[in-house]
């Protein structure tokens, strides 16, 4: 009996050792959404809130592109921020409410050095984070 117990252990091992390193890589690749997060190999995330039930984050983006996100508590919960150097001043700041298990609106466009402001109306946990 302890010799299958020792046998089953070292193929679990094995398993998850194969499992671990294929999941790896050593450089740091590019991010496909633009932006400074998303790449891997230590790189922050273009977006991380942290857990939150109530108020609002909010994020400055300085880089065109296209920054894909997702709450990590619900990953059902996902949406687009669009980063454009052509989009008018007055798309500069853009309102996401975060009600239930959805953001609305789940896409959005602001210009270069534009603001999303993100509003937890639902008083549960939530968080934005990069894909």
């Amino acid at each position: 009996m302890n010799r299958y117990r020792l046998t089953y252990l070292a193929a679990l091992l094995i398993l998850v050792s194969v499992s671990v390193a294929a999941g790896c890589s050593g450089d740091k690749g590019t991010n496909p959404y633009g932006g400074d997060g998303g790449g891997g190999g230590g790189a922050a995330p273009e977006l991380s809130s942290g857990n939150f039930s109530a108020g609002t984050y909010s994020h400055k983006f300085t880089t065109a592109g296209t920054y894909l996100y997702h709450c990590s508590l619900h990953p059902n919960m996902q949406g687009t921020v669009i980063v454009s150097a052509s989009a008018p001043a007055a798309d500069s700041v853009q309102a996401v409410s975060i009600t239930n298990f959805a953001f609305g609106p789940n896409s959005v466009t602001i210009a270069v050095n534009g603001r999303v402001a993100w509003t937890n109306n639902g008083g549960m946990n939530h968080t934005v984070t990069s894909n």
